[in-house]
């Protein structure tokens, strides 16, 4: 979505679910150098016409945010080596109008009917995270607005200690022995509501100690609304 799918006064209402990282289609492009805790929320204020709402299943994450939110700043542990941590501090950039963001716990498969609809909603390296991945994509027909865009991103890890292997999207052989995918599992939840915009492969890195990290490339996929079901 660019600047010209939106009138000047239209206030863009989003919605962010975070796994292991976030950003939104508005930022699609910087989404490669987003750390997982609140990122989303930088290249979001970005634009003055946009309020954001942030959900995510574990307090710690949103904890943090609320923190960030209230003092601009928050200090953190870095882990090293072993035992050996370094103090590093997380600063909001003064520019940005913390007001027009809220963070909240909870759980995406049990979603309160109160939240409304939304411009967006993202959904970041979530949904092999989920006991019920159906249950959630079939509520998102419901969060988006028509003609409003569905951003999700996910490695596709799929683990039967966080989602059973009958409520796996991807990641098995069919009956004919063919192999589906979990980006053909999404297709398949949200061809009926959704229009597919764009699909590509957006790597991200986590740093675990000062010389272990993580580089995993995540499937990534833009939908657009649909005006009816």
């Amino acid at each position: 979505m660019d600047s010209s799918s939106m009138t000047k006064n239209h206030v863009t209402h989003s919605l962010l679910f975070a796994g292991l990282g976030a950003a939104v289609y508005l930022a699609y492009q910087r989404y490669r150098r987003c750390p997982s805790t609140g990122r989303p929320i930088v290249n979001l204020y970005e634009s003055d016409k946009l309020v954001c709402e942030y959900l995510h299943f574990h307090y710690a994450f949103v904890g943090m945010c609320q923190q960030l939110q209230r003092d601009g700043r928050a200090e953190y542990q870095a882990m090293e080596e072993g035992d050996i941590t370094s103090t590093r501090i997380a600063l909001v950039d003064t520019d940005i109008d913390r007001r027009r963001v809220s963070f909240e716990q909870g759980d995406a498969c049990a979603l309160r009917e109160s939240l409304g609809e939304f411009d967006c909603v993202l959904a970041a390296n979530l949904i092999c995270r989920l006991y019920e991945p159906s249950h959630f994509l079939c509520r998102v027909k419901r969060l988006v607005r028509a003609g409003g865009f569905f951003v999700v991103t996910c490695p596709f890890t799929w683990m039967p200690e966080f989602t059973a292997k009958d409520k796996w999207l991807g990641g098995f052989l069919d009956d004919s022995g063919s192999p589906v995918t979990g980006a053909t599992g999404l297709h398949r939840e949200l061809s009926d509501a959704f229009e597919l915009v764009e699909e590509k492969e957006l790597p991200f890195l986590i740093r675990e100690t000062a010389r272990k990290h993580q580089w995993t490339a995540a499937h990534a996929s833009v939908w657009r609304r649909n005006a009816t079901l």
